[in-house]
């Protein structure tokens, strides 16, 4: 039975806008809920009055099965609450308490509405519920258990851990089960049962520490506002106590937050702070000094590389660039190792998310990073790889202002393969401000990549990072079946004289096709009068290219509703038809001085004019 559960409790309550009673059940779910929720409207209708008569005639405002207990146990139980009452309630309500006892049924806890504390009535249901709860099962404990020290100690916690489990989240109620701790010791001191904490410490041992740190909260606030002397000693004598429950847990940046907040309000000495949140405050002291002066390291910090280090991450964090690139150079001094560190993954996504806007701020950013050399770069290489947005096109920024360390990040990001195409396109921009011949087989991976933007691109770089072998790439790329590939292996070719064989004839066949939209007509154009000039083309297919470009009939264009060249392309050939200098070109340009645009007709003449001290061919 159980198994899922520490606890099942049914629970005797009010509910708001009701006057009859309700039962409600804890354990099942995280809070408290009424039972009716948890049953079809049936089953409710005939069990719930009964379950309400049946707790009434016994006085019983709460009823809890722990985990492990047996079927004999719970046997016990349904035989007791089945016997016909021949007292009155309260008299019953102790009977069936003691008959359990009595028979060692250690798993069921009963709590009477005569268990109530005595002047408890201004005290929200819940609180009173489990402030009787506690007193009677902290008095069950010498009868149902032999327990003594740490044993007995563990069942207190215990005890307090299942009646807050299902209040956990309700921080007001917690709050005033702390005030009301003195009312317990009080209760349990007049029984005879005295533990050997006060309820106080208990009750923080069993409370989660999502619910410590909330209560912390509503403290410090209602000590902020205290009216008196003794309000405020009240109040702090509760924080001291909650301090004292969090010093002695693992630390979590939620907790240290609390306890940082403590110190400064002389709630907890700074002395027994843990060792990393100590650091934290003299870095925060010594920021707010570098703020206003260059300021010398306070004497008590445990190192002055560890305040440094702190130091930065905390000026970081505040967008306080200044002092942080203050405390980094003095970092870089005392202990260049530590950089690292201080600029983590963390620390560096936070200046590059939130990268500031001002001119001066943004250069000391860029300066920090280079001063943290390839790790620093390396991590905003990552950013630009998988961040989308404006948090890309910081780290873009920022790596391409990263002159000595950024280039070889980027190259070090290509690498790992996990950009997407825009990313690929951005590091290789970035990784071709300064390319060597080690960048060749990384940018050399990319020329077979799915994307034409990515195969041109990283064309351009491996022609940078490796002149001797790009002729073969030029030429494998003027194959490539994307014109945005070939059409850039052919401005590579016409600019560098790589692979021109190859080159030239794919010029060829461009202005042969007669499409003479986009970039490649004009690539070929560049080509073709490079040939020229280096007498590698043939002169009478270049004649018959361009006289099929300029006829000026262009029955088959419009037959076949091919575009017409522009008047700017057309005022380009003139260019090449002067360079070519022979009687077809002469009559071609004829031909181009009658166009109708006055542009194309201009180029025309001045291409004319040169040829004019030229011998006819």
């Amino acid at each position: 039975m159980l198994n899922d559960v520490p606890e099942i409790a049914y629970v005797v309550g009010a509910t708001q806008g009701r006057e009859a009673p309700e039962i409600y059940v804890d354990g099942p779910n995280a809070e408290r809920t009424e039972i009716r929720r948890l049953l079809s409207v049936g089953a409710w209708s005939l069990y719930g009055p009964y379950l309400l008569d049946l707790f009434a005639r016994r006085a019983i405002v709460s009823l809890a099965l722990h985990q492990g207990i047996s079927p004999d146990e719970f046997s016990a139980l349904l035989d007791l609450l089945g016997e016909p009452e021949g007292l009155s309630a309260l008299d019953e309500g102790e009977r069936i308490i003691r008959s359990l006892a009595e028979k060692g049924v250690h798993h069921i806890s009963i709590v009477i509405d005569s268990d109530r504390l005595p002047g408890d009535t201004h005290l929200p249901w819940q609180v009173r519920l489990a402030l009787a709860r506690l007193t009677r099962d902290f008095r069950a404990i010498p009868i149902l258990h032999r327990a003594t020290g740490d044993e007995r100690r563990n069942l207190h916690v215990q005890i307090v851990r299942d009646i807050l489990r299902p209040l956990a989240s309700n921080l007001p109620i917690l709050r005033h089960l702390l005030d009301c701790a003195p009312l317990v010791d009080a209760r349990l001191a007049s029984f005879g049962e005295l533990t050997d904490r006060p309820i106080l410490e208990i009750f923080l041992d069993g409370l989660p520490q999502t619910a410590i740190l909330g209560i912390g909260q509503i403290l410090l606030e209602e000590e902020r506002g205290a009216k008196g002397e003794q309000d405020s000693e009240r109040l702090l004598a509760t924080l001291r106590a909650l301090a004292e429950r969090l010093l002695g847990v693992a630390t979590t940046p939620e907790g240290d937050a609390l306890l940082r907040e403590m110190c400064l309000r002389s709630v907890v000495d700074f002395e027994r702070l843990p060792v990393s949140l100590r650091e934290w405050l003299l870095a925060e002291s010594w920021l707010g000094a570098l703020a206003t002066r260059i300021a010398t390291p306070p004497p008590n910090a445990p190192s002055e590389s560890r305040l440094f280090e702190k130091t930065v991450g905390l000026a970081i964090t505040e967008h306080e660039f200044g002092p942080a690139f203050i405390a980094l150079s003095r970092l870089r001094a005392a202990d260049p190792a530590a950089i690292e560190r201080a600029l983590d993954l963390a620390a560096v996504e936070k200046m590059i998310d939130e990268l500031p806007r001002d001119v001066v701020a943004r250069d000391l950013v860029v300066l920090m990073l280079e001063i943290g050399r390839e790790s620093a770069a390396g991590h905003v290489a990552s950013f630009v790889a998988v961040k989308r947005g404006r948090a890309r096109q910081n780290a873009i920024f920022v790596l391409s202002e990263l002159r000595r360390h950024g280039p070889e990040a980027a190259l070090w990001e290509i690498s790992r393969a996990r950009a997407d195409e825009e990313g690929l396109l951005l590091l290789i921009g970035i990784a071709t401000q300064r390319l060597g011949p080690e960048a060749a087989p990384v940018v050399g991976g990319l020329l077979n990549h799915p994307s034409a933007r990515v195969r041109r691109d990283a064309l351009s770089a491996f022609a940078i990072a490796d002149p001797t072998r790009s002729a073969a790439a030029i030429a494998r790329a003027l194959r490539d079946p994307e014109n945005a590939v070939s059409g850039h292996a052919l401005l590579l070719s016409a600019e560098t004289g790589a692979a021109m064989g190859e080159a030239i004839s794919l010029a060829m066949e461009i202005l042969e096709r007669a499409d003479l939209e986009g970039d490649a007509p004009r690539v070929a154009l560049r080509m073709i009068e490079r040939a020229i000039a280096l007498g590698l083309s043939s002169p009478e297919r270049v004649e018959k290219v361009f006289a099929q470009i300029i006829d000026r009939t262009a029955w088959t264009r419009r037959l076949f509703r091919r575009p017409q060249p522009s008047a700017e392309f057309l005022a380009a050939s003139t260019r090449s038809l002067a360079r070519l200098a022979t009687p077809g070109a002469r009559r071609l340009l004829e031909i181009l001085r009658k166009h109708r645009e006055p542009t194309v007709a201009q180029a025309a003449m001045e291409a004319l004019g040169a040829l004019k001290s030229k011998p006819p061919e």
